[in-house]
């Protein structure tokens, strides 16, 4: 992240409200907790304010075909 800052660049952050509600299926290493608790240290520790973060919508039926 460091090197991402010299350079003036911010580090994109996708958030989408219900990703940390869905569960991916046992082995994979994306767990709801887990999902949840890294936002949780994103925005209490303010460190939301250093990346670029992108609210996620749900894709329409028309895009999804």
């Amino acid at each position: 992240m460091e090197e991402s800052y010299r350079k003036g660049k911010k580090i994109a952050y996708f958030q989408h409200n219900d990703i940390g509600k869905y569960y991916y299926g046992k082995g994979h290493p994306m767990k709801p907790k887990r999902i949840a608790m890294a936002h949780s240290l994103i925005v209490n520790l303010g460190l939301y304010r250093e990346l670029n973060v992108y609210k996620l919508r749900s894709a329409t039926e028309y895009e999804m075909t």
